[in-house]
């Protein structure tokens, strides 16, 4: 299969090439083109479409694509943990640091500091009972 070329670049030219009765090889634009990517890959598309071989490729296709979608949301995963931790870090240090500095250096309010505790208490508790499950199991 060839691939037309044309190196003319007015309209005149153009028109007279459409016009023309003469065939590609008379006009010299039938040249096989072997490096042409989209040749190469439509080749390899009619050999799977006669070998009944598509759904493999196709699987194929699929489990790549998982596996990108996978690594992205590996990740993202990380970097969400990442962040919760160090969020997580700074409840603690600010609950101990209001334990343990004198009452006129408190910044938290008494809502926000029963609202840290349960947090940081619910965390604890839910590490606690996970642990043990797991030593259960």
């Amino acid at each position: 299969m060839g691939r037309p070329s044309i190196t003319t670049t007015t309209v005149e030219q153009v028109n007279e090439l459409a016009n023309s009765q003469n065939t590609l090889e008379e006009l010299g634009l039938d040249e096989e083109v072997s490096t042409n990517n989209a040749s190469s890959m439509a080749l390899k598309e009619d050999t799977s479409i006669g070998n009944k071989n598509l759904e493999h490729v196709s699987r194929n296709n699929q489990h790549i694509r998982d596996e990108d979608w996978k690594s992205l949301f590996d990740i993202a995963f990380k970097w969400i943990f990442r962040l919760i931790a160090v969020l997580f870090a700074f409840m603690i240090v600010a609950l101990i640091l209001h334990w343990i500095l004198p009452e006129y250096c408190h910044w938290l309010t008494t809502s926000q500091l029963s609202k840290l505790e349960a947090v940081v208490l619910a965390v604890l508790v839910s590490k606690a009972v996970t642990s043990k499950q797991g030593k259960i199991e």
